[in-house]
């Protein structure tokens, strides 16, 4: 068995546009967008429940954020400003970051 890895495959690059297969044009096709992510730590400061939250943007000073996913126990409601803001759903007060 040789260790040599085939010419077309190269470690650490991926070239899709060589792909036949993948949709470039048209509806459904592949957008390559990168997003900021990060996770919020999340403590109730009345009943101590923790969970982490994963947030996106489309980069590091958009305020248009999207929440990825949030902990069990946790609700997440929409500030006016658009932003999301964290509640316990047992204790319905805010969350902690």
């Amino acid at each position: 068995m040789s260790a040599e890895q085939p010419s077309s495959w190269v470690v650490g690059q991926f070239d899709c546009g060589k792909a036949t297969h993948w949709n470039m044009d048209g509806p459904g096709r592949i957008l390559w967008m990168a997003r900021d992510s990060w996770v919020e730590n999340l403590r109730c400061p009345n009943c101590r429940k923790t969970g982490e939250a994963r947030l996106s943007a489309p980069d590091e000073d958009s305020w248009d954020v999207q929440v990825d996913s949030i902990p069990e126990g946790f609700k997440v409601l929409r500030l006016e400003n658009g932003l999301p803001n964290f509640f316990c759903v047992l204790c319905d007060i805010a969350a902690e970051p």
